[in-house]
């Protein structure tokens, strides 16, 4: 039988509904994400949605901002920080190292600069 290959979803897309999406009440939070891979548990009924460092610096930039203008708190969920069996870890690894982890410095020091610099 032919097997179909796991769905692939672009990681701009996502991201980019991510942050139109604004709160809802005052107790919501925002979010954000590295990547997501279920294949090791649903195989070819999966979803892949692959990031590179600087595509999430650049959303995670993006959303510290909107958090700024759309959000009554400070705080952003990240998924996962070691959630390795779907592919959400914020932790070293062999092919990016620790690039990820750098990614959140950068974000938040240019959002910072940015917030400040509008003000």
């Amino acid at each position: 039988s032919l097997t179909t290959p796991p769905q692939i979803v672009s990681y701009d897309e996502v991201c980019e509904a991510i942050l139109q999406r604004h709160k809802t009440n005052d107790k919501s939070v925002a979010g954000m994400f590295v990547g997501y891979d279920d294949t090791p548990r649903r195989q070819n009924r999966g979803s892949i949605i692959q990031s590179t460092p600087e595509s999430f610096e650049k959303y995670l930039t993006m959303q510290l901002n909107n958090i700024q203008k759309h959000y009554s708190t400070d705080f952003l969920f990240l998924f996962a920080w070691n959630e390795w069996a779907e592919g959400g870890y914020l932790e070293p690894d062999q092919k990016y190292r620790y690039q990820y982890l750098q990614s959140i410095d950068n974000a938040l020091r240019k959002a910072r600069t940015q917030n400040n610099e509008s003000r």
